[in-house]
């Protein structure tokens, strides 16, 4: 009788690991995404951030990682891609005359993410119109260096970045603009960046460079 009871006991036990094996959902994965940075806006205005006019970014194309992460933000790195790259210009600096930027103006690899979790909302779960500003930063490296561009509420003076849902399918957001949140005082829609050339160690720490103006227009597009 004993041996029965915990053979029931045994088989009550694995009838329940099954159950919950079998109802737990599947892990969530990172959206492939379509990413196109734009040169100049209607009116002609001209963009500090830009393609490197190969056209728009393709996940898994010419090695570059385009993508809407499982967690709700948005990333693109072309690091690992010998084509892609985009053409970053520090031609507008806050403080007039600044020459702290690494080039005038440059084709260089880079990453951007722009977190809008931090803002309390996941990019998927944007409805129509919304406009949310979030995070962003982008890295780049040049002459074997580092560097990264921050706009977010670590670095004070930066403005965060706007984006906007275009479209949506089955309740999901899935095409965005991104476009600067400030107006500036010479009336311009542009924002800050703090220019940052990020250390390799204790003895290296990262270094504040200038403040730069960033004009830039940005569509994300997912299945």
């Amino acid at each position: 009788m004993k041996r029965l009871l915990i053979l029931f006991a045994a088989a009550l036990l694995f009838s329940s690991m099954v159950d919950n094996y079998t109802e737990a959902a599947p892990p969530a994965t990172d959206t492939p995404a379509t990413t196109t940075i734009q040169s100049f806006d209607g009116s002609g205005t001209f963009f500090r951030i830009q393609s490197d006019g190969l056209g728009s970014y393709l996940n898994g194309v010419n090695s570059v990682s385009s993508i809407i992460q499982a967690i709700g933000d948005w990333e693109i790195n072309t690091k690992s891609s010998t084509v892609r790259k985009a053409y970053i210009d520090f031609g507008d600096p806050v403080v007039p005359g600044d020459a702290t930027a690494p080039f005038p103006s440059a084709n260089v690899p880079f990453r951007i993410i722009s977190k809008c979790l931090d803002s309390g909302i996941k990019m998927q779960s944007f409805t129509l119109n919304q406009t949310v500003n979030c995070p962003l930063s982008l890295t780049f490296d040049y002459a074997g260096l580092s560097y990264a561009v921050r706009m977010n509420a670590l670095n004070p003076g930066t403005d965060l970045v706007k984006w906007t849902c275009l479209a949506t399918n089955a309740g999901k957001c899935t095409s965005w603009v991104m476009t600067p949140s400030a107006i500036q005082a010479d009336g311009q829609r542009k924002n800050k960046g703090q220019l940052i050339r990020i250390g390799t160690n204790k003895q290296n720490p990262d270094k504040t460079l200038g403040q730069f103006y960033f004009a830039f227009a940005v569509n994300v597009t997912t299945p």
